[in-house]
Formats: C-alpha cells, structure tokens, sequence
C-alpha cells in the first residue's frame, strides 16, 4: 500500500504533507481468502489498514456504490496481490 500512496502523491503532484494528515485509501479485493466469493472494500488511512473491513458485496459494482463519491480510481499494479482489483483515493 506505501508504493502505491507514493506513486498517487507523485504522479498527480499531491504534497507530501498529506502522508502526515491522513489519507483514506480504499482497496477492493475479489475473492480474498477470508472472504471466499466476495468482493471486498478495506479502507487504509496511509498505508495502515482498518480492523474491519469498509464492505463486503457480491458484486464489484455493489462495492463500487459503497464508496464515498468524489475519489479517484487507480488499477492494480504489477506488484500488488492478485486479488487486490483496483485502489481509490
């Protein structure tokens, strides 16, 4: 999750004062272990996960509707887990 809130704070010129106040990041997983058959939103403040997870769908599109409005979609990067689908910030 740190490579990819570096590459977001470089590639869209965000300051990195904002690695000190927070930063929501939401990963949305398909199929984790814990969570076989479901789509899954986990909500990062930084790099550091919350307990819970943000939401649990069957579909990503239900998983979509979940998330607050107004943030921007990042893919999965080569290096991420294969179930990790995309990244919103």
């Amino acid at each position: 999750m740190r490579e990819i809130l570096e590459m977001f704070l470089t590639n869209f010129k965000m300051p990195k004062t904002i690695y000190n106040t927070g930063l929501d990041i939401y990963a949305v997983y398909k199929n984790p272990s814990d969570f076989p058959g479901k789509i899954v939103v986990r909500k990062f403040l930084n790099d550091k996960p919350s307990m819970e997870p943000f939401c649990v769908e069957d579909t990503l599109d239900e998983a979509r509707e979940k998330l607050p409005k107004g943030l921007f979609r990042m893919d999965r990067m080569p290096n991420d887990d294969i179930v990790i689908v995309e990244t919103w910030f």
